[in-house]
């Protein structure tokens, strides 16, 4: 059994910084951790959740620096990583963050009408939600907010940043 959090840090060959978490799955995990990311100034390019057969989840995050630039100093990947996991203590009640970054100006002009897809999973007995909209700071926490303030709970997430395009 992992009592603590399993927090694994690596560079690719572009110079993207990926995270991935293996703990336990609890309620308000995806909010807590996008909002971290986000307190960090980092922007998310890419996030996956899959739960395990065994109450754990294992996801990934894939972020460069707020302006779009590779995490270069081994320091300030040590300081995400350790809000990581503090960020990663069990909370008990739905999280409020508010997020305060800027929408940087080059969004601004390539808005991307926001589409919201539902579809039933009969198998699973579960709903799919596609979102289709313009990339803005704080976008992922607001959803996981959102999704944690109606108690939905993410069992599993693929996330894609495509320009200023997010799916």
């Amino acid at each position: 059994s992992i009592a603590q959090p399993l927090v694994l840090e690596r560079h690719n060959t572009q110079g993207i910084t990926e995270v991935m978490i293996y703990l336990r799955d609890r309620d308000y995990l995806f909010a807590d951790i996008t909002y971290c990311l986000e307190q960090q100034n980092v922007t998310i390019v890419n996030a996956y959740i899959v739960p395990t057969q065994r109450e754990y989840t294992i996801s990934g995050y894939t972020f460069l620096e707020s302006d779009g630039t590779t995490i270069a100093k081994h320091e300030r990947i040590e300081e995400i990583l350790e809000a990581l996991r503090q960020a990663l203590v069990p909370k008990t009640s739905a999280p409020s963050y508010r997020i305060h970054r800027h929408i940087p100006r080059q969004l601004k002009y390539f808005p991307v009408p926001t589409r919201l897809n539902f579809k039933h999973d009969g198998v699973n007995n579960r709903t799919e939600l596609e979102v289709i909209t313009t990339d803005r700071p704080g976008l992922l926490s607001s959803i996981a907010q959102a999704f944690a303030i109606c108690q939905v709970r993410v069992k599993k997430a693929k996330i894609a940043t495509l320009g200023s395009r997010v799916e």
